[in-house]
């Protein structure tokens, strides 16, 4: 009887405190600043990819694209440093899943073929806003710059002496300084280690073939602070 009458009496006390203890871990977690690193895993999908690789691949509107493949597993490694509960500075890199592309035309000469694998990665260095929602949960948005870069290895036709050969060319790479932007959503699963779900955009600016498409990078992480 004792034991029944304590239970009633003390039960919502303990559930109480217990509920405040979670609420207090969390929100110290949230409110540490300091270093943090991380890594996440998921996909890219490269815009436009048909005049991508018309000109790494094809580099001439006499071939016709036979097959291309633009969307794929990519990666991000980044780090940053926290200022305060509400505002971090970050940096990172991206590798883009590779985009593998054949092309080819029936001419006098036998069937021109042309095929390469077109290599994409992203450095960015972005300011990050972040907003706290509820226990352990918070929003955030990225907005800076970022330096992109593409090179090819691909297989292209030539005429040698009136005879169809092929050739190997690595030397196509192309750069551009583009602003990418970004949201996402994070959970404190400890004082220390954060795990988010998060969308980014590499927006391409200019109309020149010689400018890189547009890129998303959608991925869950992983990152740990040091505070």
């Amino acid at each position: 009887m004792t034991i029944r009458k304590l239970s009633k009496k003390h039960i919502l006390p303990i559930a109480l405190i217990s509920t405040g203890l979670v609420i207090t871990a969390n929100a110290n977690a949230s409110a540490i600043s300091g270093l943090y690193f991380g890594g996440q895993l998921g996909g890219s999908n490269i815009n436009d990819e048909h005049n991508f690789v018309e000109y790494y691949v094809a580099h001439t509107n006499h071939y016709f694209k036979k097959s291309s493949s633009n969307s794929g597993f990519a990666w991000r490694a980044f780090g940053g440093y926290k200022i305060n509960p509400i505002f971090a500075v970050e940096s990172g890199y991206t590798h883009f899943h590779n985009t593998t592309a054949e092309a080819s035309q029936l001419t006098r000469y036998g069937c021109m073929h042309a095929d390469g694998t077109i290599r994409t990665y992203a450095v960015d260095v972005v300011g990050k806003a972040i907003a706290s929602i509820t226990n352990g949960f918070n929003v955030y948005g990225k907005l800076g710059g970022a330096y992109m870069h593409a090179s090819a290895d691909k297989h292209v036709p030539a005429i040698i002496n009136n005879v169809l050969t092929m050739q190997r060319n690595t030397n196509t790479k192309t750069s551009n300084f583009y602003p990418t932007f970004g949201a996402g959503l994070s959970f404190d699963i400890t004082r220390n280690f954060v795990t988010d779900f998060a969308w980014n955009r590499y927006q391409k600016v200019g109309s020149g073939s010689h400018n890189l498409p547009s890129a998303n990078f959608i991925a869950g992480g992983l990152s740990y602070i040091f505070g």
